[in-house]
């Protein structure tokens, strides 16, 4: 458990003059860009990068599930509080639709340690400047640290994070990219997914009663449910597919089937709507997860300008 004693390190006056420091103007902005480090970001674009180069960048699938995974166990062993510090950006900013971004980036209060936004996106940050063959690596590595910075910066002076939740961030999302990395370099990506299957079910456990019996109960309405189900059904879909070429999957009309895949998603995210039980969020997730591993094999998109941009991996 994190004691609050200490969970700050810095005082609340730091935080406060950090988060009041900020022009109204450049908060609002960062209200926005806090979110290259939200599942609405990652998810979409790890997904684009998966459809084009599914071979060689199968295992980001599965750093997402892992790092949803951990920070979602570690907030559920800890209590550390948020700053006590309010947002000085006016909600009006922020009018009808767009208003999501502010509750979502600005008034959240979960347990803060630590950073998810920051943490998923040093993952992301990390295997683009390993995986992605564009510009050189020194540059790579510039953008990718400009992009962590913008991030955890926002965290602290949107006033929901204290450094010190920015820091763990950093340092859990490296160790989920070198585990990842490291299992598929080693054991294969299929070890990955094992890896990210037990990660996810860790945090739910904890969440459902602690360290006993789990309970269907503790885990009501809880994403990590959502984790656990993608961990699983894209790590049974990779087996499938992982040695396969798109056109040795044996259906006969990949279109067909790929259209019949979605409405089986559809279905079941209908059904979990209706039901509300964690059985069916997991089965909808798991669903969602193997369409899109399989997605490219049924599709073929062929796009070889895009798959050049990734390196081999070994």
């Amino acid at each position: 458990m994190l004691a609050d004693e200490w969970h700050p390190i810095v005082s609340d006056s730091t935080v406060e003059s950090m988060v009041y420091g900020t022009p109204e103007v450049i908060a609002v902005v960062l209200t926005y860009l806090t979110h290259l480090g939200s599942v609405v970001f990652v998810v979409p674009a790890v997904a684009l990068v998966y459809f084009w180069a599914p071979q060689k960048t199968v295992s980001w699938v599965a750093a997402i599930c892992s790092y949803y995974g951990l920070m979602a166990g570690i907030k559920s062993l800890n209590s550390a509080e948020r700053p006590p510090v309010t947002t000085h950006v006016d909600p009006s900013w922020f009018p009808g639709p767009l208003s999501w971004f502010y509750s979502h980036g600005a008034g959240i209060t979960t347990t803060s340690f630590p950073s998810g936004n920051v943490m998923v996106a040093t993952i992301v940050a990390a295997l683009f400047v390993l995986d992605i063959n564009v510009w050189n690596k020194q540059k790579r590595l510039l953008v990718s640290s400009l992009f962590v910075g913008i991030v955890g910066y926002s965290r602290v002076a949107l006033g929901v994070h204290y450094p010190v939740d920015v820091i763990g961030g950093i340092l859990l999302g490296l160790v989920v990219f070198g585990t990842i990395v490291g299992l598929r370099e080693k054991r294969g990506v299929m070890a990955a997914f094992l890896f990210a299957v037990a990660v996810t079910f860790f945090s739910v456990w904890v969440r459902s009663n602690g360290f006993g019996i789990p309970a269907w109960s503790g885990i009501q309405g809880s994403n990590r449910v959502i984790a656990v189900g993608s961990a699983v059904g894209a790590s049974l879909a990779w087996h499938y597919v992982r040695d396969r070429s798109p056109q040795r999957i044996a259906v006969s009309s990949p279109r067909f089937t790929f259209a019949g895949a979605i409405l089986f998603v559809g279905l079941s995210y209908s059904l979990r709507e209706a039901i509300g039980h964690p059985l069916t969020t997991l089965i909808w997730a798991g669903s969602a997860a193997a369409v899109l591993i399989i997605a490219p094999y049924l599709l073929s998109p062929g796009k070889k300008y895009f798959q050049e941009m990734i390196t081999d991996q070994t």
